[in-house]
């Protein structure tokens, strides 16, 4: 059974995003972390030792996130997670972001990529809304069939990829 970690960097502003998270963890055994509105103790350490949400993340074999418009709750939990090496796992992590649809998340969803490049995780999804969230479900729960599309682009320094 996947170890399922469910990131909630959402806040009361997006209800669209829980809804969302809902549908696509329907049915699973999940753990939910709120990394900003629990403290600063989770990203916080001290010198040597790993942080609890890494250590959270380190565990799971899938990582969801549950993303608010909000840059700067996102760039300060990325750089946290980013800051050691990641310890490297087989099979390969996952990792499906849920944004809000209204919003404009490019920028967010640009963190996220480099956060997955760096973590070593496949960077599986981007959930935007009903029929994605649904698509994502199926595919987590099976692992198989129609995985969703990620019709996004992000920059790495050797170029443009899609």
């Amino acid at each position: 059974m996947q170890k399922i970690l469910f990131l909630d960097l959402s806040t009361t502003r997006c209800p669209h995003v829980r809804q969302l998270a809902d549908r696509v963890l329907a049915g699973s055994q999940y753990a939910t972390v709120r990394p900003i509105t629990d403290g600063a103790a989770m990203l916080s350490k001290q010198a040597g030792q790993r942080t609890e949400i890494r250590e959270l993340v380190d565990d799971a074999h899938v990582v969801v996130v549950g993303a608010s418009p909000d840059l700067a709750s996102h760039t300060q939990v990325t750089q946290v997670l980013t800051t050691q090496a990641p310890r490297h796992s087989f099979p390969r992590k996952k990792l499906i972001l849920i944004v809000d649809a209204d919003a404009a998340m490019e920028r967010v969803i640009s963190v996220w990529c480099h956060a997955a490049v760096h973590l070593d995780m496949d960077f599986e999804a981007v959930v935007r809304d009903e029929e994605s969230a649904s698509r994502t479900a199926y595919y987590l729960h099976t692992g198989r069939a129609n995985p969703p599309q990620m019709n996004i682009v992000f920059r790495l320094r050797h170029g443009t990829h899609r």
